[in-house]
């Protein structure tokens, strides 16, 4: 998987987002139950970015699958929360 990946903003300035932001973003985008493409767009993927990153956060039991719809667990939540302390922190 990759590391980081650039996107770019409405100014067509380019950014670079770290795994641990993009996985943010992803769980952030599933605390109530969403489909994939949903995840997808609210996350600023590719489709090929999505299938990597939602296989990563499924093995790590951080979203799972209910009814066809994906869902932040609560192992993501908690993932979260740990990850909003962190940017308090070095903010």
């Amino acid at each position: 998987m990759e590391r980081a990946t650039s996107t770019k903003t409405n100014s067509g300035n380019k950014i670079t987002r770290s795994r641990e932001m993009i996985v943010t973003d992803m769980l952030k985008a599933a605390l109530e139950p969403i489909r994939k493409t949903h995840i997808m767009y609210k996350a600023n993927l590719s489709y090929d970015q999505l299938v990597q990153y939602i296989q990563y956060l499924a093995v790590r039991q951080l979203v799972e699958t209910r009814d066809g719809l994906w869902v932040t667990t609560s192992k993501g939540r908690e993932y979260l929360q740990h990850y909003q302390m962190i940017e308090q922190v070095i903010a």
